[in-house]
């Protein structure tokens, strides 16, 4: 049975390291094993969309996931009001700080399998809150994967949780920048009507300068996790 302390050894920790990045590698290798990854991380994507606009004083119609991408878009949320200051960038740069959110916890042994159940309760929480009742898919996919989450985290091996936590977060981290590559790969067709080419209208910038900038501070973020979770401690 693992425990924190072993967790903790600087050996063994490095070998926990080699089993999640052979497992990152093998999940984008093998066709299919992505696909509860995307599934996961559009569903948190549009749930941070929904939430910026709770919280600013708007109001959410419902959001959908789609199990095939339509119209180039794997989910799409619907509100009215709300601060689209926070509501444009809240998507993208929600998923990567969350992911290096997530990468931080789970290299603290002691508190990663809470931190994985509390995500999977609140995963349901805003997916009952938020999704239109009509989408089977968003309810299935946050539904399910929020009780998938508090399972691991506390009816399995410490070992499970945090690789589980592990891979959602490294996982997710690279979605995210993978969904910023084509945000700006999509701007000079989109004619004004993405996320970053609509923020860039509010403060007065070029749409491609604004996705890069959400590009980088996502980088910067998921890097500084990354660095302080797993290299530090390789290096100490």
């Amino acid at each position: 049975m693992f425990t924190p302390e072993l967790l903790a050894q600087p050996g063994f920790r490095n070998g926990l390291l080699a089993v999640v990045l052979v497992a990152v590698i093998i999940i984008n290798l093998v066709p299919g094993l992505n696909f509860p990854f995307r599934l996961i991380n559009t569903t948190f994507h549009e749930l941070f969309h929904a939430i910026a606009a709770a919280f600013s004083g708007g109001r959410v119609k419902g959001f959908e996931v789609y199990f095939k991408p339509k119209d180039d878009a794997a989910g799409i949320t619907e509100t009215e009001g709300g601060d689209t200051f926070f509501l444009f960038p809240a998507g993208y740069l929600g998923t990567a700080l969350l992911s290096a959110g997530l990468m931080l916890v789970a290299g603290l042994p002691t508190i990663a399998p809470n931190a994985l159940g509390i995500l999977g309760a609140l995963l349901i929480l805003f997916t009952l809150a938020f999704a239109y009742w009509r989408s089977a898919a968003a309810l299935l996919i946050g539904l399910g994967f929020g009780a998938l989450f508090i399972w691991v985290a506390w009816r399995t091996d410490l070992f499970w949780a945090i690789l589980l936590l592990n891979l959602i977060a490294i996982q997710g981290g690279l979605m995210a920048l993978r969904s910023l590559q084509v945000l700006i790969r999509s701007i000079p067709g989109a004619k004004g009507s993405d996320d970053a080419s609509q923020m860039a209208s509010l403060v007065g910038c070029s749409p491609m300068l604004m996705a890069w900038l959400w590009f980088l501070l996502s980088a910067g973020a998921l890097a500084s996790a990354f660095w302080f979770t797993w290299l530090r401690n390789l290096t100490a």
